[in-house]
């Protein structure tokens, strides 16, 4: 008989981890999704949020809500293999050389998409980008989707495998185990009716912020009986700024052919630069890209948040408004389709920031409960990390770099630092040797429990500035074949 798996979240993580778990044909698995799959809209509650950083506040709050879905719908690309000095940090945090599996599954992913690492797409020939291939620098390599995809297909796509359940509309309360801390069954609420669910293994990809939110409510209300500190502590994101622009100095325009390279039809690549700051207590690893500014920006984005918003006559109206103005649908289908054959008269560096954990980032419950039960998180976030003195560095290291060259660069004044956050938060459930430093071991297992497991960024400990997409499907392979060998 099939041993049954419970995945509690059907966002980017559970959505890849059932199509994984689904091609061994061995397991029975229900996926939970506590929206519908077919809905579209966005309907997340709002998180309590308090900014630690009294100098200065970011422009966005976090933009990932928690418990009702549609932040994390649509996948928009972005496939970036975590830096080598990031792996060696998550070797040393983790042990048992975990970035070799991390990097094997890398390579997998990269096949199955059709990518190629580390192929010349003529870029020292590119008098702009050529400028930072040295050792201050290393070269950063992202695919994009061209559209991006609605990873809820890929459960869609598999509600004919008889093998394969999804409940819908299921809103997880607890999760409930034994004495021995083996899991028993999850409480959900679906259409106002309690329901226990039960399985032999359960696996959290609920996200960063209601994995260690579901497993603080289980702790408090005695559902679940372990301890450990380390859930919801070492909140980490990269935040990013503008922090100043180049401009060449010898001609009025030039390219950015490395900003967005379409390479087929259905990825794009792009270029960043990666660096390493040596601060007081550690090193970190920043990295900076490169945007086209143009006049027609403003507009573009005005458009764009119509779409993204749905706001269909706002659209008609930008449309009608702007019918004869042929340059600005040039320059839309030109970002879109070919993005590198804008001729720009200059463009924004855009500093992203690597952080520590720190303890005083965190998610704790209030003391407040939604209209289902749940208690709401608490989210505190932005403790000051020395970002002024990183970005500092990261001005100065440009200025160094295109000094002898055809470019200038004009520093943004800390006056004008304007921080957005990075909305690829991770860290609230970290990977560890032991539970005194983290919440899941190397085989992404909750400390303490028999057959409980969290599968998403909540599990990352470290990384850098890179956008974490790819390692949360190397981490579901990883998480798929360990549950293949080992029941």
């Amino acid at each position: 008989m099939k041993k049954k798996i419970c995945i509690i979240g059907a966002g980017l993580s559970g959505a890849y981890l059932v199509q994984e778990i689904s091609k061994l044909q061995k397991f029975e698995v229900i996926i939970l999704d506590i929206d519908y799959l077919k809905n579209s809209k966005n309907n997340s509650l709002d998180l309590f949020y308090e900014n630690n950083n009294k100098k200065h506040k970011y422009i966005d709050k976090i933009q990932r809500g928690y418990g009702f879905g549609g932040t994390s719908k649509l996948w928009h690309g972005g496939l970036t293999a975590f830096d080598d000095y990031d792996l060696e940090k998550i070797d040393n945090q983790i042990g048992n050389n975990f970035s070799f599996y991390l990097k094997k599954n890398y390579e997998k992913i990269f096949r199955e998409y059709l990518l190629t690492q580390n192929k010349d797409h003529e870029l020292k020939k590119d008098n702009f980008y050529n400028l930072f291939l040295n050792d201050n620098f290393k070269k950063k390599e992202i695919f994009i989707q061209n559209q991006p995809l609605n990873t809820k297909n890929i459960i869609l796509s598999l509600k004919e495998n008889k093998d394969v359940s999804v409940i819908e509309n299921a809103i997880c309360q607890e999760i409930i185990s034994n004495k021995k801390n083996k899991i028993e069954s999850v409480k959900i609420c679906q259409n106002n009716k309690v329901k226990l669910i039960y399985a032999d293994i359960f696996i959290l990809s609920a996200g960063v912020f209601e994995s260690p939110r579901l497993l603080l409510q289980s702790i408090s209300h005695n559902k679940l009986f372990i301890k450990n500190f380390n859930i919801g502590k070492n909140l980490i994101d990269h935040p990013f700024l503008e922090i100043g622009k180049i401009r060449p100095t010898n001609t009025v325009f030039f390219k950015l052919n490395y900003f967005k390279k379409r390479i087929s039809s259905k990825f794009s690549y792009r270029i960043s630069f990666s660096f390493i700051e040596k601060n007081k207590s550690s090193y970190l690893n920043h990295s900076i890209e490169f945007r086209p500014i143009s006049v027609f920006n403003k507009k573009i984005d005005e458009l764009k948040h119509y779409i993204n918003n749905g706001s269909m006559s706002k659209i008609l109206m930008f449309l009608f408004n702007n019918s004869l103005n042929l340059k600005l649908f040039y320059n839309l289908l030109s970002q879109i389709y070919f993005p590198s054959l804008l001729k720009i008269k200059e463009c924004s560096v855009i500093l992203h920031l690597d952080q520590n954990p720190m303890d005083d980032d965190y998610i704790s419950l209030s003391n407040q409960k939604d209209k289902y039960g749940r208690i709401i998180p608490i989210i505190k976030y932005g403790k000051d990390r020395g970002e002024f003195g990183s970005i500092r560095y990261a001005q100065n290291l440009i200025i160094n770099n295109l000094k002898n060259s055809n470019f200038e660069f004009i520093g943004t004044q800390s006056n004008n630092f304007n921080f957005y956050n990075g909305n690829h938060q991770c860290g609230t459930a970290r990977l560890a040797k032991n539970k005194k430093n983290g919440v899941t071991d190397q085989n992404l297992k909750v400390f303490d429990t028999e057959n409980l497991f969290i599968c998403d960024t909540s599990v990352i400990p470290v990384f850098g500035s890179s956008n974490p997409s790819l390692t949360i499907f190397a981490l579901a392979k990883k998480l798929s074949n360990y549950l293949s060998y080992n029941y």
